[in-house]
């Protein structure tokens, strides 16, 4: 029994070298969460929307603090009124730079995003828009975040604020807050 305590107390040290080591050689992973989002600028009276985002990505370059990545993102967007509500969906090639402090990272990018749908509500029912009424078909946003490392899983949490107007005088915006696996 002593000779088992003996090597269970020296391989633990060893296998949790082993799993650090694996660890810094994962390029991938997976990124999730709830996304809230509304639109700045005009509109005035508009409040956040709930939605959600998931997507995957890809490190490009891998040195001891520093990673870039990219990967390809759904999120929702939008935003709500008292009698009506904007229903938008974004497909983004996010491009990340992350810093990396020990199990703590940040994170500042971009995010190309390509509309991918719109759903304008009015007392719950959808009505037609004219063309000239409709989102942008692009948009360009800027995101800076921060995130929590345990094994292979990550807390983070990310700001998203639009740079091209969505709308007329408007921007999207909006506040991730999610999981991220690393394999």
């Amino acid at each position: 029994m002593r000779t088992l305590c003996i090597a269970l107390l020296t391989a633990l040290p060893l296998l949790s070298l082993a799993q650090e080591k694996e660890d810094d050689e994962k390029w991938n992973g997976l990124r999730a969460g709830y996304h809230s989002s509304n639109v700045d600028g005009e509109w005035g009276d508009a409040d956040a929307r709930t939605g959600f985002y998931a997507g995957y990505y890809r490190n490009l370059i891998k040195v001891p603090l520093y990673r870039l990545s990219t990967g390809l993102e759904y999120h929702t967007a939008g935003a709500t009124g008292s009698v009506s509500e904007v229903r938008l969906g974004y497909v983004s090639l996010a491009i990340n730079n992350r810093l990396k402090l020990g199990p703590m990272y940040l994170d500042l990018g971009i995010d190309p995003a390509l509309k991918v749908g719109e759903k304008n509500l009015v007392n719950g029912t959808e009505v037609d828009v004219p063309d000239d009424a409709k989102a942008e078909r692009f948009d360009l946003l800027a995101h800076a975040g921060a995130g929590f490392k345990f094994l292979f899983l990550g807390v983070e949490v990310r700001y998203r604020r639009g740079l091209l107007e969505v709308y007329e005088g408007t921007y999207n915006t909006g506040l991730e807050l999610g999981l991220t696996t690393f394999f």
